[in-house]
């Protein structure tokens, strides 16, 4: 899972450097392992990148369940939070009048950090990205004070983000239980180009479906992996791939998509990368 209680940080690139003697770099926060508390009661973490200069971003969630907000947090090298970075190195970001929950993050080339976040009000979620500068600060050049709220009609909720070469931002999750893709202008407002009305939703017949994870191929098209629930109540792996426009790509697996289980219980697909093979 990628939801956990507090937010708890290793620095993997020093941690590899020590891995034959499999222990974990004393020189991060306290024996490894750094905690924090943000907000409230409950803090989770959901994703995590490393800037050009080492510092660490950790987006999530933070409070209380009724009242949970998106957070973002950034760490110096050593694990202590970057107090020039936000409010003394952390930062809370409430969407809407809803719970909200940050779900990925990514950078710009220019040194923002954009990510993408749902709102939830119990009975619906609606998708959001969120970009800030590099100090922490909103960026008042995207959406409304550098947050954007898509609304919607069904329900819908993120779960990854990735940003094209050419700036565009593509949000993917899942509307009303299908594979679903949002993109993005650079400004934040909703690309027409893309799909339908900026949204490519991929059906998988029969099922449910859900991404967990996309990402792009050198040829711009775009994989997306997550998982279907059969009509038999099993879950099972799926992936689907888009082309540069949003349109399903044919070629791929059976009219753009595959699904596929290894064993005889449920199977999920949790993460994509692909190979330059």
């Amino acid at each position: 899972m990628k939801q956990i209680s507090v937010l708890i940080l290793g620095l993997f690139a020093t941690f590899f450097v020590h891995s034959q003697s499999g222990v974990l770099d004393p020189t991060f926060g306290q024996n490894g392992f750094v905690t924090t508390v943000i907000n409230g009661t409950y803090n989770f973490s959901n994703a995590t990148i490393v800037q050009n200069d080492g510092k660490i971003l950790v987006c999530g969630r933070a409070g209380e369940p009724s009242t949970y907000k998106a957070t973002v947090a950034r760490y110096n090298t050593d694990g202590s939070l970057d107090n020039s970075f936000a409010n003394n190195g952390t930062l809370v970001i409430p969407i809407g009048n809803a719970k909200s929950f940050a779900t990925d993050i990514a950078l710009q080339n220019d040194g923002k950090i954009v990510m993408s976040a749902y709102t939830w009000n119990d009975v619906k979620g609606e998708f959001a990205a969120i970009r800030i500068n590099s100090d922490g600060s909103f960026d008042s050049t995207f959406g409304n004070q550098g947050v954007q709220l898509i609304s919607n009609s069904g329900s819908a909720v993120t779960q990854s983000l990735r940003i094209q070469d050419n700036g565009k931002i593509l949000l993917a999750g899942y509307y009303d239980d299908e594979f679903a893709v949002l993109r993005l202008e650079t400004d934040g407002t909703i690309d027409n180009s893309f799909g339908v009305s900026g949204w490519a939703i991929t059906t998988f017949a029969g099922a449910s479906s859900f991404i967990e994870e996309i990402e792009i191929q050198n040829d711009g098209k775009i994989i997306q992996g997550g998982l279907v629930l059969s009509s038999s109540q099993i879950f099972e792996m799926g992936i689907a791939r888009l082309n540069t426009d949003g349109t399903i790509d044919q070629t791929f697996g059976s009219q753009g998509n595959l699904r596929f289980n290894i064993g005889n219980g449920n199977d999920f697909i949790t993460g994509v990368a692909i190979q330059n093979i």
